[in-house]
């Protein structure tokens, strides 16, 4: 019936009468962009490898930070929760970059909405952005020579405040930027599970879990400072410093559980702690050369001291002295650098970019419970690639190819893992005339196993089951094909798109019964394929006053792994509706997240809607808002194992008809300058521990 809902939502403005509008739009580059055919519709105009959105005044007026400018854009596909901090593409998580470089969200709300030129979507990123599905890039004009102001709350009348302060400087050549995002939650949560476990003798135990009391409660601040120097069309150096702080984020549970074979009930407490202090480097330089030739180097490094912890007992009813008794504490302390450096050529209906790149993590985790037992782990990957793309005519053609080396060293008795792959790009696009254009492409990024999956350490989950990592495992390679049709109409602006995907050699959970124990492993037999259908419309009701966005999916996946077979399909989509008029705006949003399926565990889709309406006035934004009017907010996961077949709910009332409040004002003084920007990024990762659990 939702999905019913969300198709009614997105196609029914369709069948409005419809009158013609053009507005132009900005597709001047910083950098001096390559001369290319586009097709221009309004706001948005289709270029060959991206599509550029442009803002309007009246977006820029009515938004407060760079994250409610996107939201306020509306572009077909992509879904924004303000609230919520997440941007997602046909359900799946976007990249964000501020000028070409890699950015955080708190970073993007930091951006003064009346800086940002425009926003190009990458639907199909190439080589240049090491292996990302999608990119959102905001393209940030001069700043003021003087400065800028930028402070923001949301505050909801309970459970949770985001809260932000961005103030820039600057001087001659030189610009200064000082930072700082506080997220802090706390709300009371419940959990619902039920589990059946198969034994070896094919017996079988029924669990059912009903919550008696939870809390979730997290505190993240993020202060940050950068330099950058200046000087026009010639050089461009930036340093950048920061430091995320998560203060523990505790899941707490508390539950009787009931058996199916008539044995006593069992008071279950079950606690998840983490902690997270680390502290970041960026240095960034480009030159330009003669001839529209570009250098630029680009260095990272990340220092993430980690403390994982879980508690968890079962006390059967009546009794003291619990029958299960877990305690989990992993020590984390990784290092991550990563050095890229890319060179661009360009021609008027040309361009060529080739680069090379090293990427290192060394990780040690001392298991506290485990007598402090300590196990190593170093990664170290090499990727070097060339990419051409030419246009001929109305068609734009782009080639590459791409090459990588990843080790995987576990510092114990298994051999190093490596792993070598060649990451081919095609893209073929096809300018119909003004109003359609065709795009297809084949690409390929590689996946690498995550920390917890190849430490060989033990860790109970329950009286049940237990968790060991493989240290033999292998990256795997993840290739797609994508097909999209973009269409204008007057007042709509639409995709219809297919997406096929393939991970042979996967990384993948499978269960087996050892020693009485049900023992949860990964190995690199598992097999992903997955399809997707979108359409998804924007349209200008009444052109100025009344938007409605939308998109609409249906989806199969398919695994295959040790043991097993599954198959899960559906529908899943988002409607956003946009009213504005004499400097108030009304904004109503509704997501029926997708449900994924990797190796056997199946995860619902976020459901959120939401309703807010605000009014700007020289700078300071009011807004009222109210989260879930429609809806139970719920997360679930279910496990599809023959021999443990168990779901998960979490439900919370805090978000639930709640009223809130956001507050934010923008100041700048001064003449306009230019910002520093950033073709390439880096991204020195490190990986940490958690502590196994349900």
């Amino acid at each position: 019936m939702l999905h019913k809902i969300i198709i009614t939502a997105a196609i029914f403005p369709l069948c409005l009468p419809l009158t013609a509008q053009t507005q132009d739009a900005d597709s001047a580059a910083m950098h001096g962009e390559l001369k290319e055919v586009t097709v221009q519709a309004a706001m948005v105009v289709h270029k060959a490898d991206r599509d550029v959105y442009t803002p309007s005044n009246d977006i820029r007026k009515r938004s407060t930070t760079g994250l409610s400018l996107l939201g306020n854009m509306m572009i077909p596909s992509l879904s924004v929760n303000d609230i919520m901090g997440t941007v997602t593409a046909n359900g799946v998580a976007v990249q964000v970059r501020i000028n070409g470089r890699q950015a955080t969200i708190e970073q993007v709300r930091s951006l003064l909405p009346e800086s940002i030129v425009r926003v190009e979507y990458h639907q199909d990123p190439g080589l240049r952005y090491g292996g990302a599905e999608t990119v959102i890039d905001f393209i940030v004009r001069n700043p003021m020579l003087g400065g800028s102001l930028m402070a923001s709350t949301m505050q909801p009348f309970s459970s949770f405040n985001n809260s932000g302060l961005s103030l820039k400087l600057n001087n001659g050549k030189s610009q200064f930027e000082l930072s700082g995002w506080l997220n802090w939650r706390n709300m009371n949560v419940y959990r619902d599970y039920f589990e059946q476990f198969t034994f070896e003798d094919g017996s079988q135990l029924l669990r059912q879990e009903s919550p008696r009391d939870g809390k979730f409660t997290q505190v993240n601040t993020n202060p940050s400072f950068s330099y950058s120097y200046i000087k026009p069309d010639t050089t461009i150096i930036y340093v950048g410093a920061g430091l995320w702080i998560q203060s523990p984020t505790r899941m707490k549970m508390e539950g009787v559980m009931s058996m199916s074979d008539a044995s006593s009930d069992i008071n279950i407490k079950d606690i998840n702690d983490n902690i997270h202090h680390s502290p970041r480097l960026n240095f960034y330089i480009e030159q330009h050369l003669e001839r529209r030739q570009t250098l630029v180097l680009d260095m990272s490094a990340n220092l993430d001291l980690s403390h994982s912890e879980r508690f968890y007992t079962e006390v059967p009813e009546g009794q003291t002295t619990p029958s299960v008794d877990i305690n989990t504490d992993i020590r984390d302390r990784s290092f991550g650098f990563a050095a890229e450096a890319d060179y661009i050529k360009e021609w008027d209906a040309s361009r060529l970019t080739a680069g090379a790149s090293y990427s290192a993590s060394r990780t040690r985790s001392k298991y506290i419970n485990l007598d402090n037992k300590i196990f190593h782990q170093r990664q170290d990957k090499v990727y070097a690639f060339a990419e051409y793309m030419h246009r001929i005519g109305h068609v734009s053609l782009t080639a590459g190819v791409g090459g990588e080396y990843f080790s995987i060293d576990a510092n114990n008795d298994a051999r190093p893992q490596k792993h070598w792959s060649i990451r081919p790009h095609l893209q073929v696009r096809y300018r119909i005339n003004d109003s359609h254009s065709m795009r297809l492409s084949m690409s390929s990024w590689n996946n690498a196993p995550s920390l917890s999956q190849t430490t060989e350490a033990i860790q109970e989950i329950d009286g049940f089951q237990i968790q060991i990592g493989n240290p033999e495992l292998k990256p795997y390679t993840t290739y797609q094909l994508f097909w999209g049709y973009n269409f204008s109409l007057p007042r709509v602006d639409a995709q219809l798109s297919a997406r096929w995907r393939h991970s042979p050699s996967a990384v993948m959970d499978f269960r087996r019964w050892e020693d009485g124990h049900l023992v949860l492993n990964w190995d690199n037999a598992g097999r992903h394929t997955s399809w997707s259908v979108s359409l998804s419309p924007q349209i200008k009701v009444i052109p100025e006053w009344v938007t409605v966005s939308g998109s609409v999916s249906f989806f199969r996946e398919y695994t295959r792994g040790t043991g097993y077979r599954h198959c899960i399909g559906g529908f899943y989509g988002s409607a956003n509706v946009s009213v504005t008029h004499w400097g108030f705006s009304l904004m109503a949003q509704y997501d029926h997240g997708p449900t994924s399926l990797w190796g056997e565990t199946k995860t619902r889709g976020e459901h959120f809607n939401m309703a807010m309406l605000s009014y700007n006035l020289n700078g300071l934004n009011i807004g009222i808002f109210m989260m879930m009017p429609f809806d139970r907010y719920s997360q679930e996961t279910s496990v599809l194992n023959r021999y443990n077949t168990n779901r998960q709910v979490l439900r919370t009332k805090a978000f639930e008809n709640m009223f809130g409040i956001n507050l934010s004002y923008n100041l700048s003084w001064g003449r306009q300058r230019r910002d520093a920007s950033k073709i390439i990024s880096t991204d020195a990762r490190t990986q940490s521990s958690s502590a196994a659990g349900r």
